[in-house]
């Protein structure tokens, strides 16, 4: 049996940059050290962190002073506030691309604009670019069969999650294009995201099998598994490598006259020293 890895495996530049900023803090400095939430959607990195006395907090209200790291999904203006008021300083982590994001938000809401964003209602970074946005200023939808929702009686933006899935967002594009003349339409999916999503569409159909490697959380984890087109390999989800990925695996490959499989850590938050 033949394992190929992708070539786009392994941490993205933004979760790359995230974490070697935090392994960099020297926590004996700060009476604590306490990320706002998983640094990223990695439990080995979680667990790494911790063994460096670099705690996760679950909800806002459990920091109290010390360092506060934002991880790279980001946080709402008021969250952000909110961090200055509770700890002793802040390392800001937010990833660059989704920085850009929400200053679009920023722009646009100066303008008038109502916000519609596809991605995961409960998404660290789309609760931070509902912050942006404002509550009743706001709608999250989930696909295409949903641009319903946008109000044809406002001016409207368009974005996206960075870590959605590529084919869908490419679809909603266009359809709201069509059918909303003036959208303003700003296309925020991360480069990476692409970059992974068009390997699985270029090598799906020569295995037999193909399993995503990443945190259960990951929106990359899991746009990645929806990529994959009909009549090809069907990505199986794990966050690390089990024995039962193995037996699916064997069971995917039984029978084949030259069977591969494809091994590949999708997330962008999967290291690859985890591979």
């Amino acid at each position: 049996m033949e394992f190929i890895l992708a070539k786009t495996a392994g941490f993205c530049w933004g979760v790359r940059l995230a974490l070697n900023k935090t392994l960099e803090v020297e926590a004996s400095q700060y009476q604590k050290v306490t990320t706002l939430g998983p640094l990223v959607h990695n439990p080995q990195v979680v667990d790494l962190l911790r063994h460096r006395e670099i705690h996760n907090a679950g909800a806002i209200q459990e920091i109290d002073g010390g360092l506060a790291i934002i991880r790279s999904h980001g946080v709402s203006p008021a969250d952000y506030a909110e961090l200055e008021r509770r700890s002793d300083a802040i390392l800001d982590n937010t990833c660059p691309i989704v920085k850009r994001s929400q200053k679009v938000v920023q722009t646009y809401v100066k303008k008038g604009h109502f916000v519609v964003i596809y991605g995961e209602p409960r998404h660290a970074e789309v609760i931070g670019l509902i912050g942006f946005a404002g509550a009743d200023n706001v709608r999250i939808i989930e696909g295409a069969h949903e641009l319903d929702k946008i109000p044809a009686d406002r001016n409207v933006l368009l974005i996206t999650q960075t870590t959605t899935n590529v084919a869908e967002w490419q679809r909603i594009m266009k359809e709201a294009r069509e059918r909303f003349p003036s959208v303003v339409v700003k296309d925020t999916m991360c480069d990476a995201t692409v970059e992974r999503q068009d390997e699985i569409l270029e090598l799906c159909r020569s295995v037999d099998a193909m399993v995503v490697i990443g945190g259960k959380n990951s929106g990359t984890r899991r746009a990645s598994r929806k990529s994959p087109p009909r009549n090809s390999a069907s990505p199986r989800g794990t966050s690390k490598p089990k024995t039962n990925s193995r037996a699916w695996i064997s069971r995917r490959t039984a029978g084949s006259a030259s069977p591969r499989a494809r091994a590949r850590p999708r997330g962008a938050s999967t290291a690859s020293w985890r591979i």
